[in-house]
């Protein structure tokens, strides 16, 4: 009968053995880099709720969403450069 002391000292003799012939490998990941530092990134305009747009009286109504609107352009003018860059 084989001495089990025997046995795990020749089984870790045998994969040791494998590990020290293995040829190094160059893994390459790729990470995720943002395009844009967080600080350049224009912050969003609000935008009224549609159900708060409903209860406006109509004058009211016109003025938020022109008001808006002008925000949304200015939003995007500052946003567009931006995304233009980043999907180079």
């Amino acid at each position: 009968m084989i001495d089990s002391r025997y046995l795990i000292a020749k089984i870790a003799t045998i994969a040791t053995c494998g590990c020290s012939s293995t040829p190094l490998v160059e893994v390459r990941v790729p990470v995720p880099v943002p395009c844009v530092a967080a600080d350049d990134v224009p912050q969003r305009p609000t935008i009224t709720d549609a159900a708060v747009l409903r209860d406006l009286p109509d004058g009211r109504l016109v003025l938020t969403i022109a008001s808006e609107r002008a925000a949304l352009a200015a939003y995007v003018e500052r946003a567009a450069p931006l995304l233009d860059w980043c999907a180079r």
